[in-house]
């Protein structure tokens, strides 16, 4: 079983590698494409699309067995997030520099740039997604404190169908969608919380805290994921942690908090199966290797040197 890791270049990364879990061990850590800041990853058979930022441009690149296929890129920073749909053969992007959302056409080895949609002043999108049971578009905005669901119609482009309007600061980066739930998990990274929101009640639950100590310093909730009845966050600053909740009627039941054995867990990922959680550890350079349990805990298996990794993708 593979990964892949995006990263950013400031210092001596390279780009995207590669790596595998074998006899729950990781293993050998592979370049497989150079490019500058690939930060966030998707892909679809054998096509990876990634973000891309230099010194003077951003955008998105696409890539075939490690050779680059083709690219859309513009003066400014590059986006914060991609990703794909099967479904609608398109890529999103969030760019959190530019408070905007693009839409890609992808047409055997074309990137057709299809719609551009600002966001206002005060927007740093940060995460978009398709979710075909839904029907939607979803939208993290961290400036404008908002989750956008945006409908999209024959020809492909959107408009906007709801806000779920957050507190002031709280900093909406990241979500999941548990569709049988008619839940929407969302992490706030500057109020270190997961907000839940019912969109079939049209309901905004009171929120969970992430961390322990709810009044530290420099915290920074990070990434989201969900398995069956189990969810679970990153913490970034002086709490590098996982913390795990249980899905349960009512909203969330904290379970346990799992050191991450690095600084600055920008991301972390479950394998398709749900047998094993992966972490990044941004600023220590490290990956850390979990199994999880049948409860849903976690088990330190392994880990691994890799350079400033900011993005899992299994």
């Amino acid at each position: 079983m593979n990964f892949l890791v995006g990263t950013y270049t400031k210092h001596n990364s390279l780009g995207i590698y590669r790596l595998s879990v074998t006899n729950s061990q990781l293993g050998d850590v592979e370049l497989v494409v150079k490019s500058s800041s690939p930060s966030y990853l998707a892909r679809h058979e054998d096509l990876i699309f990634s973000t891309y930022s230099d010194a003077t441009m951003g955008g998105i690149r696409m890539f075939r067995q490690g050779k680059l296929i083709t690219e859309s890129l513009s003066y400014g920073k590059g986006p914060s997030h991609i990703s794909y749909s099967h479904a609608l053969k398109m890529v999103f992007t969030a760019n959190y520099s530019k408070g905007e959302l693009r839409s890609y056409l992808v047409k055997g080895d074309v990137l057709e740039l299809h719609e551009v949609i600002p966001l206002g002043e005060k927007s740093h999108a940060h995460q978009v997604f398709y979710h075909a049971k839904l029907n939607r578009v979803l939208v993290c905005d961290l400036g404008l404190d908002q989750i956008l669901l945006f409908k999209i119609n024959r020809k492909r482009h959107l408009s906007l169908d709801l806000i779920v309007q957050l507190p002031t600061k709280s900093g909406p980066r990241h979500l999941v969608v548990c569709h049988k739930e008619h839940r929407i998990y969302c992490v706030a990274e500057l109020s270190n919380q997961v907000f839940i929101y019912n969109y079939k009640n049209r309901y905004l639950y009171e929120p969970y805290s992430t961390i322990s100590d709810e009044v530290a310093l420099d915290q920074q909730a990070s990434a989201i994921r969900l398995f069956g009845e189990d969810l679970y966050v990153s913490n970034r600053g002086n709490e590098n942690s996982i913390a795990h909740f249980k899905t349960t009627v009512d909203g969330l039941s904290y379970v346990d908090s799992y050191d991450t054995l690095g600084k600055h867990p920008r991301d972390f990922n479950l394998s398709p199966n749900g047998n094993f959680l992966v972490v990044g550890n941004l600023e220590s350079d490290n990956l850390v290797l979990f199994r999880r349990l049948h409860d849903g805990s976690l088990e330190f298996l392994d880990q691994k040197d890799c350079l400033e990794p900011t993005a899992i993708l299994f």
